[in-house]
C-alpha cells in the first residue's frame, strides 16, 4: 500500500468512512488515517453499508472496501447493476459455471473471474452501467486461476457468449 494522491483525497476518503460508521457501517479492519507525513489510510473493510451513507453511492478512491450480503444470484446481480458506475467487476467463486453465467448478465466494462479487478493489456479498457445499445461494445472478461486463463470480449451487445463475431 501507499498513500493517496493529495491530502485532499485522504481528507475525502476518511469522511466517506467516518459518514458510514456514523451511520452504522460496522469496521471489520483500518478505519482511520495512518499517523504519519503524508497522506496515508489504513487498508479499511467496512461491512452493513446502506443506502444513506457517502459509500453507499460515491466512488472511494483509497484502499476500502465495502461488503454487501445478497441472498441469491440474482439479488448479486441485480445490486450489481443497480449502480451508476460500471467500470469493471469481479466475480469470486469456485463455481465456473456459475462465474461465467454472472458475467454474462453484468452490466459493466470489464468483468474478472478470480482476481481482483484491474486490466489487461489484451483488453479493451472502458466501460458505464447501464443498458448497451446493439452494436456498441458490450464488455469484456478476464478469467485467472491455476489451471485456466482465458478472456474474450463482444462487439455486439445482442451476443454477450464472446462466440463468433462476438
Amino acid at each position: 500500500m501507499g498513500p493517496l494522491s493529495s491530502e485532499k483525497a485522504v481528507e475525502t476518503l476518511d469522511e466517506q468512512v467516518q459518514d458510514a460508521i456514523s451511520k452504522g457501517a460496522t469496521v471489520l479492519a483500518g478505519g482511520k488515517r495512518i499517523d504519519r507525513p503524508g497522506a496515508w489510510y489504513e487498508p479499511t473493510v467496512l461491512a452493513g453499508i446502506t443506502p444513506e451513507m457517502r459509500a453507499y453511492k460515491e466512488e472511494l478512491f483509497g484502499p476500502v472496501a465495502l461488503l454487501f450480503k445478497v441472498g441469491s444470484e440474482e439479488e448479486a446481480v441485480d445490486f450489481a447493476n443497480n449502480s451508476p458506475y460500471g467500470l469493471s467487476a469481479s466475480i469470486q467463486t469456485d463455481d465456473d459455471a456459475q462465474a461465467e453465467r454472472v458475467a454474462q448478465r453484468l452490466q459493466t466494462g470489464m468483468v474478472f473471474i478470480g482476481a481482483p479487478s484491474g486490466t489487461a493489456a489484451e483488453l479493451p479498457f472502458g466501460g458505464s452501467s447501464g443498458p448497451v445499445s446493439a452494436g456498441s461494445w458490450a464488455g469484456s472478461a478476464w478469467r485467472s486461476s491455476p489451471t485456466t486463463s482465458w478472456s474474450g470480449w463482444c462487439a455486439d451487445a445482442s451476443r454477450r457468449d464472446g462466440g463468433p463475431g462476438g
